[in-house]
C-alpha cells in the first residue's frame, strides 16, 4: 500500500469519525452518565459577576468596586421585568416598526 493511500484512508477514517464516532461516543456517554446538575432553589437570584478592565489603576479598580458594592437597585427584579414587558407592549408599534425597517 503506498503511503498516499494511507493517509487518504486516515483521512477518510477521521472524517467518518468526526461526523458519527464523535457524537455516538458523546451520547454513549451521556446515557452511561445520566446526571444532573442540581437546580437552584427556588426564589433565589443568580449573582453577578464585575469585571473591572484596567491596568496599573489600583485606585481607580478599588473606587469601582467601592461604588458596585454601594449600589442597590430601586426596583425588585419582579417590578423591573414587569415594566420592561410594559414597555415592549406600549412601545410594540414604534419597536416593530424599525424592526420591519431593516433590510437584510
Amino acid at each position: 500500500m503506498a503511503a498516499v493511500e494511507v493517509v487518504f484512508w486516515v483521512a477518510v477514517g477521521l472524517l467518518v469519525y468526526t461526523h458519527v464516532g464523535y457524537p455516538l461516543a458523546l451520547a454513549l456517554f451521556a446515557r452511561l452518565r445520566r446526571r444532573r446538575p442540581p437546580a437552584p432553589p427556588l426564589g433565589e437570584l443568580p449573582s453577578v459577576s464585575l469585571i473591572i478592565a484596567a491596568h496599573d489603576e489600583e485606585e481607580v479598580i478599588a473606587a469601582k468596586v467601592r461604588n458596585a458594592l454601594a449600589w442597590s437597585s430601586r426596583h425588585t427584579f419582579q417590578e423591573g421585568i414587569r415594566s420592561t414587558v410594559e414597555w415592549y407592549v406600549k412601545m410594540r408599534p414604534e419597536w416593530m416598526a424599525g424592526a420591519n425597517a431593516v433590510t437584510v
